[in-house]
């Protein structure tokens, strides 16, 4: 199998090819990739924390940049 023929066939787990055509191409990119837009606040909440805690320095240092990067 090519590259070409692996990317189809893994696109099709995720999208079956008859309901592809039900999406145009801004809807299938927001299927695929998600939003753009991180909020936060609702991520913060919905964190499961085994090793770390929300206060440990490098779970700070990641909410900053995850905060800076979604201005």
């Amino acid at each position: 199998m090519s590259f070409t023929d692996d990317l189809v066939a893994g696109f099709q787990e995720i999208i079956p090819n008859e309901l592809i055509t039900l999406f145009n191409e801004l809807e299938l990119e927001l299927l695929i990739s998600g939003t753009p837009d991180i909020d936060v606040d609702e991520w913060r909440a919905a964190t499961e924390y085994s090793s770390y805690t929300s206060s440990d320095p490098v779970i700070d240092l990641e909410t900053f940049c995850i905060s800076a990067r979604s201005v």
